[in-house]
């Protein structure tokens, strides 16, 4: 489009000149007619009386020729004193003849020659022929004088229409040129649509009626797609595969641990507990990398928060847990299964360090319209800046009591990121601890 509007506007700069200079050339061309026929005008009208005085009424009727200061003039001269006037038009009022600008340009054949004068701010085009009148020997010089602002007009009222002309072209030009290319570009526009549903996973390959020039494309992409899922849903048995094989060496391993001396059982049972949980987090993270990849999932939020929250409160009557929401409606690309267990980490966490109230606020990320934003809020001791940082750290643990390997908060900052998603800890307005998780939002 840039270049179209750039290369258009240099062709319609060059004919602006082009008829400009025309147009200019014509005008001048024109002047000296109009000065050379009212010099022989004039030459015809002019003669000597019996008294030997030169005499002249050509008839003119121009209205230029009578306004002094007009820049339009006629007079005959003699030859040899071209200052003095014998005969003028109304238009001098009496003035002398003014000189030339450049004297020295000769006459031609014909005995006439063009120069300029100066009268008014304008330059005047000026016609000076030399002429024999009656039967004198003397040599005249008729001259016929006329404003150049006729030419400089003409030339500006041209290229006003020009210049208006060429714009309102240049406009139609673009205007014309961009609804074309955007209804030659509304097919791939439909498949940039159609491609952004199969990643929200309303669609599995686009749809092939479509303009031919695009169809190897979206062939070309709906190959893509097979073979993508092809490659994933292997991905996804190997995974499994991998986890089942796994389960059986370490149920066995767990059950001959029984028989060990007692001193040992309890270290080999924890070490074996750690591997059975670290093994199960990174193959269930794997198995979501490949079920992210795959697809895009619309899961809405509210219904997973309340689900949560009417678990964990049966498990704690005596806390309350809440759900706030401007918007009902909002959904994250994150599998139902993945937002239960990343929420359910965070509120359970939650509810064991609160004195008696867990807040659940969801809302559309202030700082972005494509996050999602949830906060779990408690009104317990809270952390402070090197806790927060080591809360999030692999297998760190905030306090000594209780089991488990410390994988919780880590886990969900690792299902977070693996759905392109983010987890923030701050002070909570209730005193105690603030988990806030971003995650990209789903269209409806």
């Amino acid at each position: 489009m840039l270049l179209v509007s750039g290369w258009l506007t240099v062709a319609l700069a060059a004919t602006g000149l082009f008829v400009v200079a025309l147009v200019q050339a014509n005008a001048e061309r024109e002047l000296r007619a109009l000065l050379l026929a009212h010099a022989y005008n004039i030459m015809g009208a002019a003669e000597v009386n019996a008294a030997g005085e030169l005499e002249a009424d050509p008839g003119i009727r121009d209205p230029h020729f009578a306004l002094p200061n007009s820049g339009w003039y006629w007079a005959i001269v003699r030859a040899e004193e071209l200052g003095t006037p014998l005969v003028t038009s109304a238009s001098l009022a009496g003035d002398s003849v003014p000189a030339a600008v450049d004297p020295d340009i000769p006459f031609d054949s014909r005995f006439q020659r063009l120069v300029q004068s100066q009268v008014t701010e304008d330059t005047e085009e000026r016609l000076e022929a030399q002429v024999y009148l009656g039967d004198a020997e003397t040599l005249y010089t008729v001259i016929v004088a006329a404003n150049r602002n006729v030419v400089t007009g003409a030339v500006g009222d041209v290229l006003r229409i020009l210049v208006l002309a060429f714009l309102l072209l240049i406009i139609g030009t673009v205007v014309v040129t961009h609804l074309a290319v955007r209804r030659g570009l509304r097919p791939l526009a439909e498949a940039q649509d159609a491609v952004n549903a199969m990643r929200a996973g309303q669609q599995v390959q686009l749809s092939t009626d479509v303009p031919k020039e695009i169809t190897p494309l979206v062939e070309e992409i709906n190959a893509l797609a097979e073979a993508n899922r092809a490659t994933l849903e292997r991905a996804r048995h190997q995974v499994g595969n991998l986890a089942h094989a796994m389960k059986t060496p370490l149920a066995a391993a767990l059950n001959e641990v029984e028989t060990v001396d007692e001193p040992q059982r309890e270290r080999l049972r924890q070490q074996l507990g750690k591997m059975r949980e670290q093994m199960s987090s990174y193959l269930d993270r794997a198995q979501r990398g490949a079920v992210r990849e795959g697809t895009s999932h619309h899961t809405m939020v509210l219904p997973v928060v309340e689900s949560v929250n009417r678990v964990l409160a049966k498990l704690n009557p005596e806390k309350l847990f809440d759900a706030k929401t401007l918007d009902t409606a909002l959904a994250v690309r994150c599998e139902e299964d993945d937002l239960a267990e990343l929420l359910g980490t965070i509120v359970e966490n939650a509810a064991r360090h609160s004195k008696s109230i867990v807040d659940v606020e969801i809302a559309a990320a202030s700082n972005s319209a494509h996050l999602v934003e949830i906060a779990i809020s408690d009104d317990g001791a809270g952390l402070d800046d090197a806790a927060k940082a080591k809360a999030l750290d692999r297998g760190k643990r905030l306090d000594s009591s209780g089991t488990g390997s410390g994988l919780g908060l880590s886990i969900v900052q690792e299902i977070a990121e693996d759905y392109s998603g983010e987890i923030h800890l701050e002070n909570s307005a209730l005193g105690g601890l603030k988990v806030v998780v971003f995650l990209p939002r789903s269209a409806p």
